[in-house]
């Protein structure tokens, strides 16, 4: 189990290499092909890159100063309440999440503009 920032910083750094590794050696078409309603490689890519964001932005915070930000408005939930949550949400806005998380800065962004953005 990965229990302190540094472990958590490098676990972070080792996963992006493997993927980023990934993506490098594919061929640019292969990374836009998908099915119906299935995401492609680049829409995954797109997808770590802005849910990690988050993650390493806190990393970079005080414990002190995270605190002060990250009071939770809803009491604690299990995983599994977590996901039945989301998919019941998922099922009344007919499978579209809500605007917070919309990815919009990167929407568009090409691999490269991805690759780059991610700095840890």
């Amino acid at each position: 189990m990965i229990y302190d920032k540094n472990s958590i910083i490098t676990a972070l750094q080792e996963a992006f290499g493997q993927v980023a590794t990934l993506i490098e050696e594919a061929e640019a078409a292969d990374l836009e092909k998908n099915r119906p309603e299935k995401w492609c490689a680049s829409d995954h890519f797109r997808h770590l890159i802005l849910s990690a964001k988050p993650v390493v932005g806190s990393l970079k915070m005080s414990q002190e100063d995270l605190l002060k930000i990250c009071q939770p408005e809803n009491p604690s939930r299990s995983y599994d309440q977590l996901v039945l949550d989301y998919e019941a949400m998922l099922v009344k806005r007919n499978g579209k999440t809500t605007a917070t998380y919309e990815p919009v800065h990167l929407k568009d962004a090409s691999v490269e503009e991805l690759s780059a953005s991610w700095k840890i």
